[in-house]
């Protein structure tokens, strides 16, 4: 008598292509051909990769510097420190740990994000204090 252990994954040993091994509602159901309405090919997946990389944040933030920059009638010095602060110095220790790491640069292992992670805060704490600092030095009269 095999009594089937509740704990152990069962595997089928049914082919693919048989009416039982579809999942519950079948593969061309109407809920996932709306989930699912395209077929993903790499050449997809390479233009969203793409998309995504240069929509993230840091690359955003490069043009809001500059607007914000003028529309503040800040120095074009200040602008430049904002800019390599926020985004040229966090993206190249991102993409340094990473290659060194032997990591994508989306870093996908949770465990390895804290290192870049702390580098880009350190930038930005070091970026602002170089702007307040530049605004503000130290051996003016408070």
């Amino acid at each position: 008598m095999d009594v089937a252990d509740p704990d152990v994954a069962q595997v089928s040993t049914q082919p693919a292509n048989q009416k039982g091994s579809e999942p519950r509602g079948g593969s061309n159901s109407l809920f996932q051909s709306l989930l699912f309405p395209l077929s993903v090919t790499q050449t997809h997946r390479d233009a969203l990769r793409y998309l995504s990389h240069s929509l993230s944040a840091p690359i955003i933030a490069t043009p809001v510097f500059v607007v914000l920059a003028q529309l503040e009638s800040a120095t074009i010095l200040s602008a430049i420190l904002s800019v390599v602060f926020a985004t040229i110095v966090p993206i190249v220790a991102i993409i340094g740990f990473a290659r060194s790491q032997g990591l994508d640069y989306d870093i996908p292992e949770k465990r390895s994000r804290a290192r870049p992670f702390g580098i880009a805060i350190l930038s930005y704490l070091a970026g602002f204090a170089v702007l307040v600092m530049r605004e503000r030095p130290f051996c003016s009269a408070v």
